[in-house]
């Protein structure tokens, strides 16, 4: 809805340089959203905002981002590594490997996935060992350092503040 929300805005002149808006990280981090049907991008130059911090100077994400420009959205262009989607991956990564830690540890024990009414539902066996891994797992991925706190908080880099241009962020 922020697309036309700000587009009214737009038409309404409240996007002039009399104004500022502060958007959240789903604007900041995906600035794509607002530029339907080819809509210009300095139509919201200066919209101020979070985005998560990625250090992009990793070659892990240097990796990453090679291996995205081969993959085709469509004909005609890629679809923009976002910092949501970089830490999408290595949220996946870090889960896998975490996996693959309790696995060389403890038999994993394949949960239950059925959809029947017949019998009780039964919590998988390796669940709480499984968020154990999780928690002590220590991930270097692409979008950074990832590890938690011992109460479960997913310590990470952090959020760096972003005023967009129609050129980028600054």
């Amino acid at each position: 809805y922020s697309s036309v929300v700000l587009a009214e805005a737009y038409k309404m002149d409240l996007l002039a340089r009399e104004y500022v808006w502060i958007v959240t990280d789903a604007i900041t981090g995906n600035p794509q959203t607002l530029l339907p049907y080819g809509t210009r991008s300095d139509r919201y130059s200066g919209l101020i905002g979070i985005r998560f911090a990625i250090k992009k100077e990793t070659k892990e994400f240097e990796m990453l981002s090679e291996e995205f420009e081969k993959m085709k959205w469509n004909d005609s262009m890629t679809h923009p590594l976002t910092p949501s989607l970089v830490m999408s991956y290595d949220a996946v990564q870090m889960a896998g490997r975490s996996l693959e830690m309790l696995a060389e540890t403890d038999p994993i024990q394949q949960p239950d996935s059925s959809c029947s009414y017949d019998k009780p539902w039964q919590p998988w066996n390796n669940g709480d060992r499984y968020y154990d891994a999780l928690k002590s797992s220590n991930y270097e991925g692409a979008s950074g350092r990832w590890s938690f706190t011992d109460d479960g908080m997913v310590n990470h880099p952090g959020y760096e503040i972003v005023n967009l241009r129609s050129y980028g962020y600054y």
